[in-house]
Protein backbone atom coordinates (compact mmCIF):
# COMPACT_ATOMS: atom_id res chain seq x y z
CA UNK A 1 0.00 0.00 0.00
CA UNK A 2 2.75 2.33 0.74
CA UNK A 3 4.67 1.56 -2.35
CA UNK A 4 1.61 2.49 -4.57
CA UNK A 5 0.77 5.43 -2.69
CA UNK A 6 4.53 6.35 -2.68
CA UNK A 7 3.85 6.15 -6.65
CA UNK A 8 0.99 7.77 -6.87
CA UNK A 9 2.64 10.89 -5.37
CA UNK A 10 5.29 10.72 -7.54
CA UNK A 11 3.34 10.23 -10.92
CA UNK A 12 1.86 13.83 -9.24
CA UNK A 13 4.52 15.64 -8.41
CA UNK A 14 5.94 14.74 -11.93
CA UNK A 15 3.03 16.06 -13.83
CA UNK A 16 2.56 19.26 -11.45
CA UNK A 17 6.50 20.41 -12.11
CA UNK A 18 6.39 20.82 -16.12
CA UNK A 19 2.99 23.50 -14.75
CA UNK A 20 5.34 24.73 -12.38
CA UNK A 21 8.43 25.56 -14.13
CA UNK A 22 5.91 27.16 -17.24
CA UNK A 23 4.15 29.36 -14.74
CA UNK A 24 7.47 30.69 -13.69
CA UNK A 25 9.00 31.05 -16.40
CA UNK A 26 6.94 31.31 -18.95
CA UNK A 27 6.24 29.23 -22.65
CA UNK A 28 7.89 30.03 -25.47
CA UNK A 29 5.59 29.75 -28.58
CA UNK A 30 7.20 31.65 -31.39
CA UNK A 31 7.81 31.57 -34.93
CA UNK A 32 11.13 32.51 -36.76
CA UNK A 33 9.73 34.65 -39.76
CA UNK A 34 12.37 34.45 -42.96
CA UNK A 35 12.46 36.49 -46.33
CA UNK A 36 14.44 38.40 -48.53
CA UNK A 37 14.44 41.98 -49.75
CA UNK A 38 15.57 42.61 -53.27
CA UNK A 39 15.83 45.04 -55.87
CA UNK A 40 12.33 44.71 -58.52
CA UNK A 41 15.01 45.55 -61.60
CA UNK A 42 18.06 43.78 -60.77
CA UNK A 43 16.86 41.10 -58.17
CA UNK A 44 20.00 41.68 -56.48
CA UNK A 45 19.43 41.37 -52.82
CA UNK A 46 19.12 44.72 -50.43
CA UNK A 47 21.24 45.25 -47.58
CA UNK A 48 20.08 48.00 -44.80
CA UNK A 49 16.66 47.31 -45.65
CA UNK A 50 14.25 47.65 -41.71
CA UNK A 51 11.43 45.04 -41.80
CA UNK A 52 8.60 45.81 -39.23
CA UNK A 53 5.75 43.92 -38.13
CA UNK A 54 2.71 46.62 -37.28
CA UNK A 55 -0.32 45.88 -35.75
CA UNK A 56 -3.03 48.27 -34.37
CA UNK A 57 -3.68 48.25 -31.20
CA UNK A 58 -6.54 51.00 -29.53
CA UNK A 59 -7.01 52.34 -33.02
CA UNK A 60 -3.37 53.06 -34.15
CA UNK A 61 -0.31 51.29 -35.57
CA UNK A 62 2.61 50.33 -33.45
CA UNK A 63 5.57 48.59 -34.48
CA UNK A 64 5.50 44.94 -32.39
CA UNK A 65 8.99 44.16 -33.86
CA UNK A 66 12.05 45.02 -36.20
CA UNK A 67 14.81 43.95 -37.53
CA UNK A 68 17.11 44.97 -40.83
CA UNK A 69 18.49 42.69 -43.70
CA UNK A 70 22.12 41.50 -44.37
CA UNK A 71 24.24 41.95 -46.90
CA UNK A 72 22.13 39.39 -49.47
CA UNK A 73 18.87 41.03 -48.25
CA UNK A 74 18.16 38.08 -45.84
CA UNK A 75 16.31 38.67 -42.63
CA UNK A 76 14.84 36.82 -39.96
CA UNK A 77 12.18 37.73 -37.39
CA UNK A 78 11.20 36.04 -34.28
CA UNK A 79 7.71 36.79 -34.16
CA UNK A 80 4.46 35.25 -31.28
CA UNK A 81 1.06 34.28 -32.88
CA UNK A 82 -0.85 36.14 -30.28
CA UNK A 83 1.85 39.84 -31.03
CA UNK A 84 -1.10 40.54 -33.80
CA UNK A 85 1.22 41.59 -36.16
CA UNK A 86 -1.36 42.29 -39.53
CA UNK A 87 1.48 44.22 -41.95
CA UNK A 88 5.00 43.89 -42.73
CA UNK A 89 6.52 46.94 -43.32
CA UNK A 90 9.88 47.15 -45.65
CA UNK A 91 11.59 51.14 -45.60
CA UNK A 92 14.81 52.14 -46.81
CA UNK A 93 15.96 53.24 -43.76
CA UNK A 94 20.21 54.07 -44.77
CA UNK A 95 19.21 55.50 -48.51
CA UNK A 96 21.71 55.14 -50.73
CA UNK A 97 24.20 53.19 -49.15
CA UNK A 98 22.40 49.95 -50.36
CA UNK A 99 22.91 51.35 -53.99
CA UNK A 100 19.61 53.97 -54.15
CA UNK A 101 16.79 54.87 -52.38
CA UNK A 102 13.76 52.45 -52.49
CA UNK A 103 10.08 53.09 -52.11
CA UNK A 104 8.16 51.72 -48.85
CA UNK A 105 5.86 49.00 -49.11
CA UNK A 106 3.88 47.25 -47.36
CA UNK A 107 2.50 43.62 -47.31
CA UNK A 108 -0.07 42.14 -45.28
CA UNK A 109 1.00 39.40 -42.81
CA UNK A 110 -1.15 36.01 -42.92
CA UNK A 111 1.22 34.40 -40.48
CA UNK A 112 3.60 32.84 -44.00
CA UNK A 113 7.26 31.95 -42.42
CA UNK A 114 8.91 32.30 -46.03
CA UNK A 115 8.43 36.01 -47.62
CA UNK A 116 9.78 37.23 -50.60
CA UNK A 117 9.98 41.12 -51.29
CA UNK A 118 10.76 43.17 -54.33
CA UNK A 119 11.28 46.90 -53.70
CA UNK A 120 11.13 50.00 -56.47
CA UNK A 121 13.83 52.09 -56.50
CA UNK A 122 12.68 55.66 -55.51
CA UNK A 123 11.89 57.69 -58.62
Amino acid sequence: MKKTLARCGLFCLGLITPVFIAACYGVSYGFTMLGRVIDAGSKGGLAGIQVSCVGSRNGTDEVLSTTTSAGDGSFSMEYRPTTDCETLRFEDVDGADNGGAFQTQEKAFDGEQNVLIELQPKA
